[in-house]
């Protein structure tokens, strides 16, 4: 299973914003929404967020949470204070607060 990039605003190229319209039953797709949802919802205020943080289904989803914030943070859509990896019940993403570039991306969600 792979993802694509989707075109947003100024040209930019937005990494993990969507996974695959054409599976809405992927774990990945629905936590992807769900981070991205809580993050607009609780912006501009920065939020510590972890898979159990976005509901009870994702706390065994360790891996693509990671793999989510990464390709968040790498496409310089959410800024974090530090992403805790391994040290912890589950990742998490202390202070984390979505970038202009992410509220701009996520204006329709």
């Amino acid at each position: 299973m792979g993802f694509y990039h989707r075109a947003i605003g100024l040209g930019a190229m937005i990494l993990a914003l969507q996974w695959g319209h054409d599976d809405p039953e992927n774990i990945e797709v629905r936590l992807n929404q769900a981070a991205l949802s809580y993050l607009r919802k609780s912006w501009p205020n920065p939020v510590n967020l972890s898979p159990t943080q976005l509901g009870n289904e994702f706390s065994p989803e360790s891996r693509a949470f990671v793999r989510i914030v990464q390709a968040l943070i790498d496409e310089g859509m959410l800024s974090v204070e530090f992403f805790l990896i391994g040290t912890g019940d589950e990742p998490t993403a202390r202070d984390a607060i979505l970038t202009r570039k992410g509220v701009t991306a996520t204006i329709d969600l």
